[in-house]
Parts: structure tokens; C-alpha cells; sequence
């Protein structure tokens, strides 16, 4: 389309286009279509020269596409208030970037791993797009999950009958999954865990759930791996990715009154350690970018 045809002038549309967990197969149809039409593909890196997991999985597909990166700093061990204006800045950069080709009227396709509306480095640039382009417009396409992707290799079922599925995070406060796992009859899925797993572990034995959790790391990906969480933790005893993630299936009816009370008083300690956790995890960040 040249800039004498109708509508040339008008703002481009910005999409956020979920690409899934890590396997190429996993993408949708709706997602190679954004692509395949899309005037501007970028994708999130943690450096301009190196390519990101979104944008391996859509070069499966689109192997000669020019794709822009776009740099986002990585996911820091102490989230602190200087990564914060780090990465505020980063966002603003990259929207400066694309304000130019949107207000010329072309429509960009920003890739991200999993759905671009759940726990995606999209939310963030939107917002400062949205800043600095009031009129611009944003569409997403929905994307696979890897806890979706979990559930599958496991063949665990997700929710069933009176049940609930419960998605929090365990980087921040680990208050958020013991009150998750209070509800006996949700199944919880743990994301950003990679870091937290021995507290994970100590937690899920408290509450009786730690025999039935499911684990999968870079789920989709040529490294790929998954079981059981214990099984995890003896294949990753020198760490865990940020690519981590608990799936905890809810109790049993059976089950649900066995579980001896907690107490709340002392919620840092478990009754025993798990013998594969004797030694600490350390932490192993790569590119975090979605």
C-alpha cells in the first residue's frame, strides 16, 4: 500500500501477537496471519544482537522476515528502584522507536512469548506507546500458555466440576500462594519460580500438595524439561530458569480433610526439608524477555 491510498494517513495499529510457550506448533493461526500481514514485526531482546525466544519461535515459520529488536533490560535478582527507571526508560525508548512507522499509518506486530496480555513485556510497552500516541490503536491476539503446555505433557486436567484454576506469581511474596493453596479445591499454577523453588517446595509440603505438583522448564523449547517438581529439582540442582512453572492440581475430596492445619504463625519453615533441597538454588537469569 502506497501513501496515496485511502486511509494512508491514519494512525497504524500496534499488535500484540502471542506466539505460545516455546514449540513453533504451538502458534497460532491467527498469529502467523498478524505476522504475515503486519508492515513492522519487532520482537524483545535483551541485546541488539541477540535474538530472543518470540522471535525463534516465529523465524520457524518466517526464516528471511526482517525482524526489528527492540532491547529491554532483563529481569534483575534485586528489583530495586533503579532497574524499575531502567526498565520505565527502556519501554519509553523503544516506543519513541515506533511512533514514527504508527503515525505514518503502518501497522506493527510486537511477538511475545505466551499470550501478550498475561505476564508479557507487552502490557509495559503499550502503555508507553499509549503515552506518547494517544490515538493509537491496540489489538492482541491470544497465545498458548505454558502452563497450558504443562498440562498437556503432564495429562494433568486444569479444572473440572467444582473446581477453580488459580494463576499467581512467586518472585514478589509467597503469602500469594499459601492463600491460593488454602482454596484445596483450586488447581494453582506458580509462574516466575525459577528462583523461589526450594520455598515453593516448603510451602506445597505444608499444605500437603507437594506429591502431585508438576514442574516444566523452557516448556516448548529445545531444553526442555518436565515432570514431577521433585524430579525437576534433582535434574536442576545447580538452578532453575526464569522459564519455570509449578502446576499444582487440587486436592482430592479424600484428600481435603487430611491436611493438618497450618501455622500461620510460622509459615517460613516447613516440617522437614525435601531431601532433594538441601542445598541452596542459585539463580540462573537469562533473557527473561516474553
Amino acid at each position: 500500500m502506497d501513501d496515496s491510498e485511502p486511509g494512508r494517513n491514519d494512525i497504524g495499529t500496534l499488535f500484540g501477537v502471542g506466539v505460545g510457550p516455546g514449540d513453533p506448533g504451538l502458534m497460532t493461526i491467527s498469529a502467523y496471519k498478524a505476522i504475515l500481514n503486519a508492515d513492522l514485526v519487532v520482537a524483545p531482546s535483551a541485546s541488539v544482537g541477540q535474538k530472543g525466544h518470540a522471535e525463534t519461535i516465529v523465524r520457524h515459520h518466517f526464516p528471511y522476515l526482517d525482524i526489528q529488536r527492540l532491547h529491554f533490560p532483563t529481569t534483575s535478582a534485586t528489583n530495586g528502584i533503579s532497574s524499575s527507571l531502567e526498565a520505565a526508560a527502556a519501554f519509553d525508548e523503544a516506543a519513541l522507536k515506533l511512533r514514527k512507522p504508527l503515525e505514518s499509518g503502518r501497522d506493527i506486530a510486537f511477538i511475545t512469548l505466551g499470550d501478550p496480555n498475561l505476564f508479557s513485556t507487552f502490557t509495559a510497552l503499550r502503555n508507553s506507546v499509549a503515552r506518547i500516541l494517544p490515538g493509537v490503536k491496540v489489538r492482541t491476539i491470544p497465545g498458548i500458555m505454558a502452563f497450558q503446555a504443562l498440562a498437556a505433557q503432564s495429562n494433568t486436567p486444569l479444572a473440572g466440576d467444582d473446581q477453580s484454576l488459580e494463576i499467581v506469581t512467586a518472585h514478589r511474596s509467597p503469602d500469594k500462594l499459601e492463600e491460593a493453596l488454602d482454596k484445596q479445591n483450586h488447581t494453582v499454577v506458580v509462574y516466575k519460580s525459577g528462583r523461589s523453588l526450594q520455598e515453593i517446595v516448603e510451602i506445597l509440603h505444608r499444605h500437603g500438595r507437594l506429591e502431585t505438583a508438576r514442574a516444566g522448564e523452557f516448556l516448548g523449547m529445545p531444553e526442555e524439561r518436565y515432570g514431577t517438581l521433585q524430579e525437576l529439582l534433582e535434574l536442576r540442582s545447580k538452578g532453575a530458569s526464569y522459564f519455570t512453572t509449578v502446576l499444582i492440581p487440587p486436592l482430592q475430596r479424600d484428600e481435603r480433610s487430611v491436611v493438618e492445619p497450618k501455622d500461620n504463625g510460622n509459615r517460613g519453615h516447613a516440617d522437614g526439608p525435601s531431601r532433594h533441597l538441601r542445598d541452596p538454588m542459585p539463580i540462573n537469569d537469562k533473557d527473561v524477555h516474553q
